[in-house]
């Protein structure tokens, strides 16, 4: 978004007052920017930071350890070695692969450090002065629509109801998954994953609060029994 603004100068004592037209670009929260640009709010134009991400977005340095560190529905995403030191505020994508109301952005693949896994978050495309083009399938655990033909999981996985259950007073959700016998199946692995009711899911540990691992996937945290036994915490659209 850019806004203009106009600077009157009195000329002859204020007799006359000459009015000069300035361009300044204002970008929302989120929107791809470049340098020089003024960004919305309390945002600033950063270089993206995220894996496999160029040019630079309108966004706030968060930390992946704190929950909520970006608030509204924005993620903090790591950005330092570990990905879990130093981060910046993302915009998830929908289950369409869209970014509504951003502009300059595309929705991309953003590798979290998982063993592969990966999520996905609106950063600068070409058209923003970055390099990110836009996905045709959805990663592992990403929610999903399995009446979007046009936006189908990644290779070996399928848009499947969430195993047992869904967040409170919702329907039950979907998400690309795959079958299992236990969570050394699932992507991620013993300590992320969970097996639940023969299907893949990211466990979770804060089941009815905000969990970041859940939210990496634009899901939340729940817990259910499972029907091998015994309650289980684990992400849900």
């Amino acid at each position: 978004m850019r806004s203009r603004s106009v600077l009157s100068v009195p000329v002859l004592a204020g007799i006359l007052t000459v009015g000069c037209i300035i361009d300044v670009a204002i970008r929302a929260e989120y929107d791809s920017c470049f340098v020089g640009d003024t960004c919305s709010g309390l945002s600033s134009c950063q270089p993206v930071g995220v894996a496999g991400g160029t040019g630079n977005i309108c966004t706030y340095s968060c930390n992946p350890t704190q929950p909520r560190s970006c608030g509204g529905d924005a993620v903090c995403i790591g950005t330092g070695a570990t990905l879990t030191t130093a981060g910046q505020c993302y915009r998830l994508c929908t289950t369409s692969g869209i970014c509504p109301g951003l502009s300059g952005t595309v929705c991309a693949r953003i590798d979290l450090g998982l063993g592969g896994l990966q999520t996905l978050a609106c950063i600068p495309g070409v058209a923003g002065g970055g390099t990110a083009q836009p996905i045709t399938r959805l990663p592992t655990y990403a929610k999903c629509d399995p009446g979007n033909t046009t936006m189908a999981c990644e290779t070996g996985f399928t848009c499947t109801p969430s195993a047992v259950a869904s967040q409170p007073g919702r329907a039950i959700g979907n998400t690309c998954t795959r079958s299992c016998a236990q969570a050394s199946d699932c992507p991620g692995g013993v300590g992320f994953a969970a097996c639940v009711n023969g299907f893949c899911a990211p466990s979770c540990s804060n089941p009815g609060s905000f969990d970041q691992r859940c939210a990496m996937f634009g899901t939340a945290c729940t817990a259910a029994n499972s029907t091998t036994g015994g309650m289980v915490s684990f992400c849900v659209p």
